[in-house]
């Protein structure tokens, strides 16, 4: 099939033709709700993935009230949930079959033949930028030793230690950080690139944490006291790779490809997020801050 994919003829009927599910059910265990506008991950059936059965979402059955989303793979999407979800309890969302338009339902930038065709993210999360186009975006700046060079995503490439991508804006805590990017190169050195980290002000680490490569592994970063305080989880150059990290306030968890490896007790109020570099290049796709959830535990799927 050509991509993106051909825009599909909406059925009549409320539900997608020859998909076998209705609808899906996002459910909180947790004693307390989501915030609202809460961005909610989900994992597609193959028989509905984005190449095969394009979806919109919708929040009511008639499909009168349709929800932003996200296709961050063809089968993975985030869908925004302007009400949450409410505390020991579960919403439905529904959807019908329909194309990618770029405003309410969407794609990663890298999922259209033109970079960022229907790329929608700025609806979904709570900040989102893609690095379209050939300058760095409104807020974004760097330190005197580092190249941003801009060509639909941000390649960077530093020549001296501790230089940084950043940007203007404190964020309040809790909010969760993610950033897919690539390490090109890196040495064993700490901080040979650090994809995501909190500071207390831009360019500085009164109290922080975060993510470095160092010599074909990632650590995580506990403190400005200079000590690495996780074990190491493979990492490979030339490899692109979901990094996250979460802040709760009062804690941060550290994530691969949705998968937490580390955790520390640092506690932050607000932060400045940064792309952190010591003689090394990397290229960033896209960075996007997006809620919290409830004890950071995201609420599950269940298609019906």
């Amino acid at each position: 099939m050509a991509w993106p994919p051909t825009p599909q003829t909406l059925v009549s009927s409320p539900f997608p033709v020859n998909v076998g599910y209705n609808y899906l059910q996002v459910s909180n265990t947790q004693s307390t709700a989501t915030p609202t506008n809460f961005q909610q991950y989900i994992q597609l059936p193959p028989q509905v993935s984005l190449n095969k059965w394009p979806l919109r979402f919708y929040a009511d059955p008639v499909l009168t009230q349709p929800l932003y989303a996200w296709y961050e793979t063809p089968t993975t999407v985030w869908v925004l949930l302007p009400n949450g979800v409410p505390a020991n309890s579960s919403i439905n969302v529904y959807f019908n079959v329909g194309a990618p338009d770029g405003v309410y339902t969407g794609m990663a930038p890298y999922l259209s033949s033109t970079y960022g065709q229907y790329d929608n993210g700025a609806n979904v999360f709570t900040n989102y930028w893609n690095f379209a186009g050939t300058s760095l975006p409104s807020g974004w700046s760097t330190s005197s030793s580092l190249t941003a060079t801009v060509n639909n995503g941000v390649k960077l490439t530093s020549t001296a230690v501790s230089q940084y991508l950043g940007y203007s804006k404190a964020f309040s805590t809790p909010l969760i950080v993610d950033i897919y990017g690539e390490v090109i190169t890196g040495t064993t050195a700490h901080f040979s690139n650090l994809l995501n980290m909190f500071g207390g002000s831009l360019g500085t680490s009164t109290e922080w944490g975060g993510l470095a490569y160092s010599g074909g592994n990632v650590l995580g970063y506990s403190s400005a006291s200079g000590t690495w305080a996780f074990t190491t989880t493979p990492w490979a150059t030339n490899t692109f790779y979901i990094i996250t990290q979460e802040s709760s306030g009062t804690s941060q968890s550290y994530q691969i490809n949705y998968n937490k490896f580390a955790t520390s007790s640092i506690s932050l109020s607000s932060f400045y997020f940064m792309i952190w570099q010591d003689n090394s290049t990397t290229f960033v796709q896209w960075v996007r801050t997006r809620a919290y959830p409830p004890n950071g535990v995201q609420p599950s799927v269940s298609f019906v």
